[in-house]
């Protein structure tokens, strides 16, 4: 089997998996006061310390959540409980189904939404953005870089929007974490969110980065677990995990980003080439190491993934939270993709383990995949 999902979930990096061996029986609950629970709550507070280091910021502003999606939902959902004369939000069209389901919810709730839209790269409109500011406007969330293309938002320009008028700033950062340089002293965000099966930890853990704990109020009420700002016993393993993963993707990112780049642009290269009437949808430099968004015209994105998963090749359509959906892309609508190629793409995402020879025989087996179907197709239309 070859995996190319890794915008849908990582492996778990060894370090990670050998740290919840040895601690397995530390299972005392980190709420209470004897040895047992003291013993796991120091795994806590020095994972969170390790997060810290790694995000450039101070461990006081990390809130453990169970996922990137619980980190979304607690900031948005703030808004409910807020001024109530400011009721106004900012997002853009091609964020992660956490955010724009949680913006529908909060649209029958009476929150206005304003959604930015994007250019042909996948690339948010600021000045849009800078429009739509009012004197409700209580939060702009957008996303450091989007999980279908890769594309790479500017985060910069627009915390500098916000900060001009005085809002706060959410970035969903799940795809972005890991992959690219990040330090949280250099952005102007008043919340971040973060999930460890991003960042080869298992699933079931996240992050929320908070500059103002006071200004948002618990999503999930319960004990006094992470200052009383997330109730709920912690995932004492995945928060372990996430720390050694943490620790062992900070010595290892530069020489594994490098790699993860040059494996990218080779793969790209050779598919592009190899195989006629494919096109590269997103930004051609401004996205993520590792995301390669192909469409392959006058096919099903569908049939081809499922084909490749014959072949023993783990790639995807789009959003691994869309499941189920036979919508096309709502990101690559937003991008105003045509039709055909709207149907026709697929997401092959690389990671730390993705290695020249497994794209070599990716690159064969997709020369092989899309002519037959294509061949397929024509007969078919042949003998209609």
């Amino acid at each position: 089997m070859i995996y190319l999902d890794y915008n849908a979930t990582t492996p778990l990096h060894p370090k990670a998996k050998k740290a919840i061996q040895l601690n397995a029986n530390r299972f005392g609950n980190p709420s209470s006061i004897h040895h047992y629970g003291r013993s796991v709550k120091e795994i806590i507070e020095n994972t969170r310390h390790v997060l810290a280091e790694w995000l450039n910021t101070s461990p006081e502003n990390l809130f453990f959540t169970s996922s990137g999606t619980e980190s979304n939902n607690a900031v948005l959902k703030s808004l409910l409980n807020g001024d109530a004369a400011k009721k106004h939000l900012i997002t853009s069209q091609i964020e992660h189904p956490s955010i724009l389901e949680t913006c529908r919810f909060l649209e029958r709730h009476g929150v206005k939404v304003s959604y930015a839209p994007v250019n042909t790269d996948g690339i948010v409109d600021s000045m849009f953005i800078e429009n739509a500011i009012c004197s409700d406007t209580s939060l702009i969330s957008i996303m450091l870089a989007n999980n279908e293309t890769g594309a790479l938002q500017p985060i910069r320009e627009i915390a500098a929007i916000a900060h001009r008028h005085g809002i706060p700033l959410h970035t969903d950062a799940v795809q972005a974490v890991g992959k690219i340089p990040l330090s949280l002293s250099d952005l102007n965000l008043a919340f971040l969110s973060l999930s460890g099966h991003k960042c080869y930890a298992p699933q079931g853990v996240g992050v929320l980065y908070c500059v103002d704990e006071k200004s948002f109020p618990p999503l999930i009420h319960g004990g006094g677990q992470e200052r009383k700002k997330r109730g709920g016993t912690e995932n004492t393993l995945g928060i372990l995990a996430l720390g050694a993963s943490v620790s062992a993707m900070m010595e290892e990112y530069q020489e594994d980003s490098a790699r993860i780049a040059e494996l990218t642009a080779f793969f790209e290269s050779e598919l592009l080439g190899r195989i006629p009437d494919t096109l590269l949808n997103g930004h051609p430099t401004q996205r993520l190491p590792g995301t390669c968004n192909i469409s392959f015209l006058g096919l099903s994105a569908q049939v081809l993934v499922m084909r490749f998963d014959l072949a023993g090749i783990a790639v995807s359509t789009g959003s691994a939270c869309s499941t189920g959906s036979i919508e096309p892309s709502h990101v690559l609508r937003a991008m105003g993709i045509e039709k055909e190629r709207l149907h026709s793409a697929v997401r092959f995402s690389l990671g730390k383990w993705t290695t020249k020879e497994e794209l070599t025989d990716v690159l064969e087996h997709a020369s092989d995949i899309v002519a037959e179907l294509r061949h397929s197709h024509e007969n078919h239309e042949y003998r209609s």
